[in-house]
């Protein structure tokens, strides 16, 4: 069941929404054009239809937008297919005179239009005279078997429509007439038709059930058909199997039960009532929920019938018009009491036996394990009990009440405990409640009973497995609250004002699941705004409106905390989060509410005097999700409570707490899942570090929270080794570290110890206070720069520990700020700084892929924060940029750009960022702003404005390229291009090489840079990376391209061309890489091209090599290059012979 908030629609569609049929002109003109096209030209037609069925799919969820032009867009193509169909013989068995093409695209048509509005509206635009009755009867006998099943359904729909004229069949029928049988056969005919239709799996079974409904409604078809066709119906609901005729006829019986007259259904010569209720529908098809779905709604309609319609609602003193509820709420009490003197004539009115089969079945549905058939049983009794006399719709009630009951346990404190109960009883009891409650059925006396158990239901939630259940069950009894607010007066609800109050504000604040806080938050508005009686009602509705829970983490830590303020729900938000959100099985739920407890404690601190203690003791059960949510909560609420001046609990207490972590069971700190339980309990540690209690207090649990952190440091989930370095920040900050304590963190990133252990102790180096550990400073960043550092081995190289120490020497130079000079010595700052542009080189790969990246990122960051950090700091007057020097940031510029064109979207992202960082980077001295040294600044800033989107290679390869006029940055610039050019993502790819072939294929030898030192420059690329595949592939692949565009036949360098040839042969030896072979064959028939005689002997002497090759891929490869290359040359007779042996050669 969906949230049932009226009105409302989703924060990202609120933009979406439209305000009118925008397209009606064109809409117009299109069908004009549609209707006035020739009878061949049936692919026109095709297209337009398609056209006009995508602009109306377009409103399907604003369809009453269509409502003004439907008159424009339905009439004009019905009356085409009336005319269409009127001229159609009437014992054609193919369509003749009728283009049949172009009748089914208006059929098709016609159900969009049914699908998008409603088949109940558009039908009233079809035609239903008395001369269409037999054309079209005969049309569709005629036609639809082998037509489309959208003409089925159309023709079907408008037949139930021309079948209730109000003239006698019998004397419209022509054959009626002629055999005068007392049969009508145009009718016997199409029931016979219909009825083979509820077979169906399509639309088309709901059509069939309608125009059966419409049939046999009629008198003069109900005397001769409709007994025969209720035993046929029983008969197939009693042996067949089949779930789709089972479905189509209960269909047909619900539309017959919903349309017949009631007089004629309860004619004792039908017997409907006993026939269709002892069908054992619910038992035979029992995993098939839309047949008893419709089995239940089948039921409840033979029940209605039975039962005699009231005038109005019996209990229902609110009304649904907020309108009118307020413009007669003066006088609501006087009506009230004469309302309710003024009882129904009919409660003392005898009730059917057959009643009792029809409550007991629906009962039975509201159990079932399928929503829609639980719903349906829902609206089935509050109907029945909208008829019955009182006495027996309370007893209606009660059953439905005793359904709560079912393994229900109440506790000795009168809670209830909902273990063992069936969340499909509660959810189908829900649904019940509220349809009965807004229809008036439920008395006020009723309202205690069921109060708590609807009060229970808001907080409905059942542990299975590592999930719970029970969301539509909060979700339905936020559909109950919502009723009470619309059917009953102020005093009747004022018993209950403070406990529906107070939870809905929980559940609309607390609860899981984003419409279940929706619903509740309507629920609350709805009450507040009929009926004024919740406490400070506007102010909340204002503070937890729609949008302001449609997030977690702002329901609870700015919703809640807003509400708070008001004393009368302080309490329960409280109760809550100790006792429901600290528990919950969820992660994110237990740290939300631990936070918000904290944050509430700032409100009202006597929060912590009421539930610290009880907390505390949480702590030492062996329930992991309570243990988790408690140690967070105790955290949390010290911390605040710490800095408040309002209350201090007892020493005794905060001892209690400090020893926390001491109690804890080895067991529960190494078991499966205990990784929550470390991080709450180095959470906890950070918390006590950072509080305001005395320090002594702690003294004896001191080597228990280090322990505890020296373990976590080395767990190999990222998560608990991140909290165990913040506890150890602020616990080395209040209470200091030993010499001892250092020594063995640096000890543990030592290459000889596993990874993960190292992956914990650099990022704890990075957190010491260096400033007063000076001594330690420079072994530490030799440990980190050793832990970062490049490794070949695999096992040494471990990608996460050379992130974490890059990330640890920004941490390091942060804390440090002013200090970094005073503290780190120059030589090994600037090793540092070297060792950081050695870093951009790392380029590791795992079965994870460029893992080398992540330490790249890192890198990039850290430089930028020497920068920003140590470079401002320096005397601008004497320019002694010694800790920053120019060399330093020539390098780092051109570490950067080419990582902003390299092939990952991610680095690119935080390359791009860093360079536009830099290039702001300034200090200002005497009134003057000074900018580090950076060659060509002004070009960088010029081509890179700050809204590029460096995840876009679009945007930024055409912008990057011209810097390739930069002496200084070319080479890493012309590397990183030609790596994403030669790379294997498409859209990468492409605007890569275009930039830069376009960009090469413009230079000459008279512009600068020119042409030959560009090529000059790839070649020295080529050859500073010989075999190594990941960049050698991608200059092979560029050379090839310049090869193809002809660039490279301007070049006349025969030295270098040999240098390229002797490269390009190298990477070829050896190689089994089918990509790496077919770039070395492409540039040798390149080179082989160019008008070198040596050059091109010795190419095609090699390629001829190839053509051996074991691979048959590399074979075919090289012959068709060859047979290109061949293609360029004058032909001789030992060319085409050469040719021909090429083409015909199966490689």
């Amino acid at each position: 069941m969906l949230a049932f908030s009226e009105g409302v629609v989703d924060d990202d569609a609120v933009g979406q929404q439209l305000t009118h049929f925008r397209v009606a002109e064109e809409f117009e003109h299109s069908i004009n054009k549609l209707l006035a096209l020739d009878e061949t030209s049936n692919a026109e037609s095709e297209a337009i239809v398609e056209d006009l069925i995508t602009k109306l799919n377009f409103y399907q969820e604003q369809p009453h937008l269509l409502d003004p032009h439907l008159e424009v867009i339905v009439r004009p193509i019905v009356l085409n297919v009336r005319q269409r169909i009127l001229r159609s013989p009437s014992n054609a068995n193919n369509i003749q005179d009728v283009n049949r093409t172009r009748l089914e695209l208006y059929f098709r048509y016609l159900y969009i239009l049914c699908k998008v509005r409603g088949s109940k509206t558009i039908v009233q635009f079809f035609t239903h005279e008395v001369s269409d009755l037999e054309p079209f009867t005969s049309f569709y006998l005629s036609h639809a078997t082998n037509s489309t099943w959208e003409t089925r359904y159309i023709c079907l729909i408008w037949l139930s429509l021309i079948y209730i004229i109000p003239f006698d069949l019998a004397k419209v029928d022509s054959e009626a007439r002629l055999e005068n049988r007392g049969k009508i056969p145009i009718v016997e005919k199409l029931l016979d038709r219909a009825k083979s239709c509820l077979l169906s799996s399509g639309r088309e079974q709901s059509a069939a059930a309608i125009l059966i409904s419409r049939m046999l409604s009629r008198k003069d078809i109900s005397e001769i058909y409709l007994s025969d066709y209720i035993i046929w119906t029983a008969t197939k609901l009693k042996d067949s199997n089949d779930v789709f005729l089972v479905t189509g006829v209960l269909s047909s019986l619900c539309e017959l039960c919903a349309y017949a007259p009631r007089e004629m259904l309860l004619n004792p010569k039908y017997n409907i009532s006993s026939t269709l209720l002892s069908t054992r529908i619910l038992e035979t098809f029992k995993h098939h929920a839309v047949a008893r779905k419709l089995f239940s709604k089948l039921v409840q309609r033979v029940g209605l019938t039975l039962l005699r319609p009231r005038s109005m609602p019996r209990f229902l003193r609110g009304t649904r018009s907020l309108e009118a509820y307020l413009s007669t709420v003066e006088s609501a009490d006087r009506q009230s009491e004469k309302f309710y003197a003024d009882q129904d004539q009919d409660d003392n009115a005898e009730v059917p036996e057959e009643i009792e089969v029809v409550v007991d079945i629906l009962l039975t549905s509201l159990c079932d394990k399928d929503t829609i058939v639980r719903w349906s049983a829902a609206k089935g009794l509050a109907r029945i009990c909208q008829r019955l006399p009182a006495v027996f719709a309370d007893e209606i009630i009660q059953s439905v009440l005793a359904l709560f009951h079912d393994n229900l346990i109440a506790l000795n404190d009168e809670a209830l405990d909902i273990a063992s109960v069936s969340d499909q009883t509660w959810h189908g009891a829900c649904l019940a409640l509220a349809e009965m409650i807004r229809r008036g059925s439920m008395s006020v006396a009723n309202l205690g009973e069921s109060m708590p158990f609807i009060l229970r239901a808001l907080k409905f939630d059942q542990k299975k497995g590592s999930h719970s259940i029970g969301t539509h069950v909060r979700d339905a009894a936020c559909y109950v609250c919502w009723c009470l607010a619309r059917a009953y007066d102020k005093s009747d609800l004022t018993p209950f004002t403070s406990q529906l109050s107070t939870n809905l504000v929980v559940v609309s604040c607390y609860d899981r699941d984003i419409n279940i806080r929706r619903a509740a938050s309507a629920a609350y508005q709805e009450h507040v705004g009929r009926l004024g009686l919740f406490p400070h009602g506007i102010q909340i509705v204002q503070i937890a409106d729609y949008f302001a829970v449609g997030n977690r983490a702002r329901s609870f830590e700015q919703v809640s905390v807003e509400i708070a303020q008001y004393e009368e729900y302080t309490h329960s938000l409280v109760e809550h989060l100790v006792n429901v959100s600290s528990v919950h099985w969820d992660k994110q739920m237990r740290q939300l509410s631990a936070r918000t407890l904290g944050l509430l404690t700032a409100i009202d601190p006597q929060v912590a005097k009421r539930h610290l203690p009880r907390l505390s003791r949480l702590t030492k059960g062996t329930d992991l999700n309570s243990l988790h949510g408690s140690l967070l909560a105790v955290g949390e609420i010290s911390l605040t409570l710490s800095r408040s001046q309002l209350s201090h609990p007892p020493i005794d207490l905060i001892k209690e707490i400090a020893a926390i972590v001491t109690g804890l069971d080895n067991y529960i700190l190494d078991t499966f899942g205990s990784e929550n339980i470390r991080e709450a309990s180095c959470h906890l540690v950070d918390c006590l570090s950072r509080s305001a209690w005395p320090k002594e207090l702690f003294k004896n649990s001191l080597n228990d929270w280090r322990q505890l952190i020296k373990t976590s440091l080395i767990r190999k989930e990222e998560s608990v080794r991140k909290c165990a370095v913040t506890a150890l920040q602020t616990l080395v900050e209040s209470h200091s570290i030993s010499s001892e304590d250092v020594g063995e963190l640096i000890s543990m990133t030592e290459l000889s110890r596993p990874a993960v252990e190292r992956r914990g102790a650099v990022s704890a180096l990075g957190v010491l206070p260096y400033a007063q550990l000076r001594e330690w400073m420079q072994p530490a960043l030799d440990a980190l720069i050793a832990s970062s550092r490049y490794r070949t081995k695999l096992e040494e190289n471990d990608a996460e520990a050379k992130r974490n120490a890059i990330e640890a020497i920004i941490v390091i130079i942060k804390h440090l700020n002013s200090q970094t000079r005073e503290v780190i010595p120059l030589e090994i700052f600037h090793m540092l700084t070297d060792h950081l542009l050695e870093v951009m080189d790392d380029y590791s790969v795992d079965q994870r892929g460029d893992v080398g990246s992540w330490s790249r990122e890192a890198a990039m960051k850290a430089m930028l924060s020497i920068v920003q950090i140590v470079w401002t700091q320096e005397d601008s007057q004497q320019n002694d940029n010694t800790y920053v020097p120019d060399a330093f940031l020539c390098n780092m510029v051109g570490a950067l750009l080419k990582q902003g064109v390299e092939r990952i979207d991610r680095t690119r992202q935080c390359a791009g960022e860093a360079l536009s960082a830099l290039l702001l980077v300034h200090k200002e001295s005497e009134g003057a702003a000074f900018y580090p040294n950076i060659p060509h600044r002004p070009d960088l800033a010029a081509v890179m404005p700050r809204n590029i989107n460096w995840q876009s290679p679009a945007e930024v390869f055409s912008k990057m390229v011209p810097l390739l006029a930069i002496g200084q940055y070319r080479t890493q610039l012309l590397t990183g291009l030609i790596i994403s050019a030669g790379g294997l993502t498409e859209a990468l790819v492409r605007h890569s090489s275009v930039s830069l072939l376009n960009y090469i294929a413009s230079l000459s030898s008279s512009t600068s840079p020119s042409l030959e030192t560009i090529l000059m420059c790839i070649l020295d690329i080529f050859q500073s990376h010989s075999k190594k595949d990941r960049v050698s592939i991608p200059v092979l692949e560029v050379l090839g391209m310049l090869f193809e565009n002809g660039t490279m036949s301007r070049w006349e360098d025969s030295e270098r061309l040999d240098q390229m040839f002797r490269l390009t042969v190298l990477e070829g030896t050896k190689s089994k890489d089918p990509r790496k072979l077919g770039a070395v064959i492409k540039v040798l028939t390149g080179l082989g091209s160019l008008s070198d005689p040596n050059l091109t002997r010795k190419c095609t002497r090699q390629l001829l090599a190839y053509l051996c090759h074991p691979y048959p891929r590399i074979r075919s490869i090289t012959a068709d290059q060859l047979y290109f290359y061949f293609s360029t040359i004058d032909d001789n007779e030992g060319i085409m012979e050469a040719e021909t042996w090429l083409l015909n050669t199966n490689w």
